[in-house]
């Protein structure tokens, strides 16, 4: 027997959903000027990237934000979608880890 066939087709179904990832747009124009941080600064190495290090509302001495400042700047979405879509990826991971996934 395959392991899928251990599987609810509808918790498969509802996997398969977290592919279709939620639209997001870039508008390039707005992007005029990002790279000069890195071209005059570049202090990447000697820097905290605010969004791989840090919690929301911490601080550090040598944290940058710039990436993320930006594309708070050009990254548009629809709320509702996000919002939509992370409801269903946390409904598919509890169920991978409560085993509801599985035929009974």
């Amino acid at each position: 027997m395959r392991w899928m066939e251990y599987l609810k087709p509808e918790a498969m179904m509802n996997y398969g959903r977290t592919m279709h990832l939620p639209k997001l747009f870039v508008d390039n124009k707005k992007l005029d000027g990002f790279l000069e941080h890195f071209i005059n600064n570049n202090n990447c190495a000697n820097s905290l990237c605010v969004n791989d290090i840090l919690e929301d509302g911490e601080t550090a001495p040598n944290a940058c934000a710039h990436c993320s400042t930006w594309a708070k700047k050009v990254i548009s979405y629809d709320e509702a979608e996000v919002a939509q879509w992370k409801e269903l990826c946390a409904s598919v991971l509890q169920n991978i880890e409560d085993g509801a996934i599985f035929k009974d």
